[in-house]
């Protein structure tokens, strides 16, 4: 399931990704940066639950909050 989810929200990164970078339409740019952030956090988990308790794992869940910090901030200045 985890695998799963991390698949979808990849795909649907690069999507968003490709479609900003054809469009130069910026708009929904904290919508990429949320989907970002949650691969990145479903990453982070894979790696904690696979008892690799190393820096990566670890490492991956404060960038994905680190990267919804920054969706949040483009919701708020995109929304005026």
């Amino acid at each position: 399931m985890l695998r799963a989810s991390r698949l979808v929200l990849s795909i649907v990164t690069v999507a968003i990704s490709v479609y900003i970078l054809l469009t130069r339409n910026f708009d929904i740019l904290p919508y990429m940066l949320a989907a970002l952030g949650a691969s990145t956090l479903l990453i982070g988990i894979s790696e904690v639950q696979k008892d690799r308790r190393n820096f990566w794992g670890y490492t991956s869940i404060v960038v994905s909050f680190l990267v919804f910090y920054v969706s949040i901030q483009s919701f708020i200045v995109f929304q005026h």
